[in-house]
């Protein structure tokens, strides 16, 4: 089964319907409020739509000028510089830079798979939401 198939995730009052790294937003609830796919995509909606909705909480998908934590986090991801030099080494990524969309999209993605999730505030809260419906 594609990993690239589309689904619905309940969060906190909007709908994410996503693809990898693409936010569409919708404002009408799933039924019941719940995670709208089939058991076996589950591994798609922990990554993909997880990784969606932490863009959709950090920046609202939005990368030129959006500045966080009072100055200290920038674009799509909100990375704040430290972090993301951090990541862009254990990653490889030689000679990514802080301020672009591509290389931030492509380090949160690298991020998300490899256990580095909890450096967003928005993952961790994802996660205590995650926890309170199971």
């Amino acid at each position: 089964m594609s990993p690239w198939r589309a689904g619905l995730i309940w969060l906190g009052g909007i709908v994410l319907i996503g693809l990898s790294l693409r936010i569409a937003l919708g404002p009408i609830a799933p039924a019941e409020g719940k995670v709208v796919a089939p058991v076996d995509e589950r591994v798609y909606v922990e990554r993909f739509l997880t990784r969606d909705a932490i863009i959709w909480c950090e920046s609202r998908g939005r990368h030129d000028g959006v500045w966080g934590d009072a100055g200290k986090s920038y674009g799509i991801a909100q990375f704040t510089e430290s972090t993301f030099f951090e990541l862009s080494q254990k990653a490889g990524m030689d000679g990514a830079e802080w301020k672009s969309k591509e290389d931030q999209l492509m380090l949160l993605a690298w991020g998300m798979e490899n256990g580095y999730g909890y450096k967003w505030s928005c993952w961790r809260r994802l996660m205590r939401q995650q926890k309170k419906r199971a």
